[in-house]
């Protein structure tokens, strides 16, 4: 009787291990496959990574065209602002959006190493955006990679995933990304990030804090609808960052400090 209690104990056991097992595989990062373009052009780029549907079937070269327009259009603000800057600084670079090839399907945060941020840093990408739909009621999270932040330690990464309905097709998708505050908010701090990398402190302090700004608004709506508490908790962080590198834009700019270097959103903080 005993040794009957003995072996069900080690069965149990086994099949504890075992469990812990599959727990820890999920969470493994996988290496990314290259993106479709991998030079640095001197421009700001942001790659759009596949969102993986739960049905295989979609038509993944139409709904990257689509999703790649989307993109474009919450960064359209962006890139008329960078053009109007070439008054001032005339070789500004511009904001360029590149979907990356199907192969290339992050799953999770940790599937960005450190040496997978360095090299997308090198490449000037600034920002990287992927999705998962997780079941067939369209019920979705989207990450965004922010390479920038990151290289000058925002946060460490600055990498962010936030629950999302998506929907269950391609239109559906796209409908969902059409409109994206917080796609605009990171694009907008992810260039800031990279001016202040390339010491152009003037543009950086003013880039950073339209940024700030914007992701504000973004914290207090999640905020108000009490939906993701630890994404509150990251944001409000990242936005900390990002106003402490724009006093040190400021000061690398020789900006003295008065009411009208203020960033607005420094008065709620």
């Amino acid at each position: 009787m005993m040794r009957w209690r003995r072996r069900d104990k080690g069965l149990i056991m086994i099949k504890y291990a075992l469990g812990l097992l599959a727990l820890f595989a999920t969470s493994v990062a996988i290496a990314l496959n290259p993106c479709t373009t991998q030079t640095d052009s001197g421009n700001y780029m942001i790659y759009v990574d596949p969102v993986t549907l739960a049905s295989a079937a979609a038509n993944q070269g139409v709904f990257l065209d689509r999703l790649r327009f989307a993109v474009e259009t919450n960064v359209q603000e962006l890139r008329l602002k960078l053009v109007e800057d070439r008054s001032r600084v005339p070789d500004m670079p511009q904001v360029v959006v590149i979907t990356c090839a199907p192969q290339r399907k992050p799953q999770q945060r940790t599937d960005f190493t450190t040496t997978e941020l360095k090299t997308l840093d090198q490449f000037g990408v600034v920002l990287e955006l992927w999705g998962l739909v997780l079941d067939t009621s369209g019920n979705g999270q989207v990450g965004y990679a922010l390479v920038s932040a990151t290289s000058q330690k925002l946060a460490n990464p600055a990498i962010y995933t936030l629950n999302r309905v998506l929907g269950s097709n391609p239109e559906s998708v796209q409908k969902a990304f059409s409109k994206d505050p917080v796609l605009v908010a990171y694009a907008t701090i992810a260039v800031g990030t990279r001016m202040f990398q390339n010491s152009d402190f003037a543009s950086a302090s003013s880039y950073l804090c339209t940024g700030a700004v914007k992701l504000s608004k973004v914290v207090a709506g999640v905020q108000k609808a009490n939906t993701d508490l630890i994404f509150v908790t990251e944001q409000k962080t990242l936005l900390s960052a990002t106003l402490d590198l724009r006093n040190k834009a400021l000061q690398a700019a020789g900006t003295p400090p008065s009411s009208e270097s203020t960033c607005p959103v420094e008065k709620t903080q």
